[in-house]
């Protein structure tokens, strides 16, 4: 084989070579790959006080909801959509759990300022739950 007909392998970016999260997905089945995902997504949100997060995956991206009980009664506070690009940007950075806490006490602070009660309500619930991270 002659010298220009040889693949060339482009070098590794930092972030690509050690990250164990990307090696373990590429042997898992893609329902497999979108739990241990939306697993990682979920590691990152701040803790609750009271209540469990509940991240799925959604097409190419992630829903995030905050559920908690109140009586018997379950309440459910959404957050905007999680895209894959936006989960590629997350797993690449070193400030991830920054970025999420951040992504949700913006999508807090807009409900509270809602029009609609009930949903600034919820909204108002929803952030007593969760713990500031230090």
């Amino acid at each position: 084989m002659a010298d220009c007909e040889r693949e060339i392998a482009a070098p590794l970016l930092p972030r690509e070579q050690a990250n164990p999260v990307r090696e373990q997905q590429v042997a898992l089945l893609p329902s497999e790959q979108a739990k241990a995902q939306a697993d990682w997504l979920k590691s990152l949100l701040p803790t609750l006080s009271a209540g469990w997060w509940d991240v799925a995956a959604n097409g190419k991206g992630f829903i995030i909801k905050q559920k908690w009980r109140e009586g018997s009664k379950q309440i459910t506070q959404t957050y905007p959509r999680i895209s894959r690009e936006q989960y590629e940007t997350l797993q690449g950075s070193d400030y991830a759990r920054f970025i999420a806490a951040d992504i949700i006490a913006g999508h807090l602070d807009e409900c509270r300022k809602s029009r609609d009660a009930a949903k600034r309500e919820r909204a108002i619930r929803a952030s007593e739950r969760v713990r500031p991270e230090c």
